[in-house]
């Protein structure tokens, strides 16, 4: 435990660099092939009468190659997509490409291998679409074409009459901009299964489907979840397993968000099995733990293995592990691998010197952002050297008080001239002899 802050700024500033950096592309030689290549040129041979000779089958996988795509990739959109192996390489394939990085830049990558059919959609077909999206109140065309390629593959008037739909649940086209630039996905359903959809949303709420509430709500799911991949059948089958369990309806609105409601029931019930066995747990604090965070339900069993480990690693011993997992579930659900958890890690162990004991009666601290330790530490470490803190450690305060807001945490250390201020030099001081290492090195 630390009586001082003092010694904490005598530490030379070496602010941590990263260097990033995207892998080049390996030309193909065009007298061998990797086995990936080989594998989808011959399965692509075997479904055409005639297929293309050898030099051209290369010089087009060549040519993907020099957007950075890794042969998997390739293959995946080929497998797709083979008419790009008839197309004529100088005429047809370079033009494309080139006309596509010149709209979307390093993004034509990220939006091939959403839809292989993005270099047969023509310069005129995207601007008319582009133009429909600005008519609509779309900000960024551009952005939404790299999130959703597939949209060009619909008429203009396919389009028109799912935003139809959406206007008839009571969304203003102003709403229905916003809703299109968080989830564009919703333009690849039909009208009615767009509508039973909200009106799903609107169900788990208990409010009327065209209350603004409903949609507020949407747009808070995560875009990168399978929410509106799925039909409302799966989604309904899915929050009743959740309300079997006993979680409350702002849990299950919270499923909803990020993905759990679309994992088939059964799948469920092996992952609760899972998580009870791993963790030792009984079936109330199971229960605890889907009514706070049913988000756990949405990871696989070996990513919540993954980060069970890594709080193992931390040399948490099982039963800390789980009470830790029972007081707060979001735990299970954090990356660890991340350099800012491994930062995060490096100031609570090795800065501030926190006891295990009292990370795991406040869980919570693990997870708080580093801006909001370091301005807290620095602060209740500058009390300590006044003589402001009696009876009480830095330690023991900022556990007790993770929870406050910032402003609740000042009025309560109201001292002339301290002010609660995160400090960036501070940061970079308290992370000056660190070097990254894997959590449970």
């Amino acid at each position: 435990m630390m009586g001082s802050g003092a010694h904490l700024y005598q530490v030379g500033i070496c602010p941590r660099i990263l260097q990033l950096s995207r892998p080049r592309c390996r030309p193909l030689n065009l007298h061998t092939r990797s086995s990936a290549e080989a594998a989808v040129l011959s399965g692509l041979a075997g479904t055409d009468r005639v297929s293309p000779p050898a030099s051209q089958q290369q010089a087009v996988f060549w040519e993907f190659q020099q957007l950075g795509l890794s042969e998997k990739a390739i293959s995946s959109i080929l497998k797709k997509y083979p008419a790009y192996l008839k197309w004529d390489v100088a005429q047809d394939l370079q033009p494309a490409i080139q006309q596509w990085h010149d709209q979307l830049g390093q993004n034509v990558e990220k939006a091939l291998r959403r839809d292989a059919c993005l270099l047969s959609y023509t310069a005129v077909r995207r601007q008319e679409h582009y133009a429909w999206l600005l008519s609509i109140g779309v900000q960024d065309p551009q952005q939404l074409i790299v999130k959703e390629p597939r949209i060009l593959g619909y008429s203009l008037k396919a389009m028109q009459d799912r935003v139809n739909a959406l206007i008839a649940t009571g969304c203003s086209l102003q709403q229905v901009a916003a809703l299109l630039e968080r989830h564009p996905r919703i333009m690849l359903k039909k009208e009615e299964a767009l509508q039973n959809q909200l009106l799903f949303v609107a169900q788990v709420l208990e409010m009327p489907v065209t209350s603004s509430e409903v949609l507020d709500f949407v747009l808070t799911i995560n875009p990168n979840s399978n929410f509106f991949a799925c039909d409302v059948n799966t989604l309904r089958e899915g929050l009743a397993f959740l309300k079997k369990t006993g979680v409350s309806k702002k849990g299950l609105a919270n499923g909803l968000k990020h993905n759990v409601c679309s994992v088939r029931p059964g799948e469920m019930q092996l992952r609760c099995q899972h998580l009870t066995a791993r963790l030792g747990l009984s079936n109330k604090s199971l229960t605890r733990i889907l009514k706070n965070q049913p988000g756990v339900l949405a990871r696989q069993p070996a990513r919540l293995d993954i980060n069970l480990r890594r709080l193992e690693g931390l040399r948490f011993s099982a039963s800390q592990v789980q009470s830790m997992a029972t007081r707060q579930p979001t735990l299970l659900t954090a990356n660890w691998d991340t350099a800012l958890q491994k930062e995060k890690w490096h100031v609570l162990s090795n800065i501030m010197h926190m006891p295990l004991e009292r990370l795991v009666s406040s869980p919570a601290i693990l997870q708080s952002a580093m801006e909001k330790l370091l301005s807290r530490w620095q602060f209740l470490c500058l009390l300590a050297n006044a003589g402001h803190l009696k009876n009480s450690s830095p330690i023991d305060i900022l556990c007790n008080s993770i929870a406050d807001t910032d402003k609740q945490f000042a009025e309560v250390f109201n001292c002339k001239g301290m002010h609660l201020v995160y400090d960036e030099s501070f940061k970079k001081a308290c992370l000056a002899n660190y070097v990254p290492k894997f959590l449970d090195a």
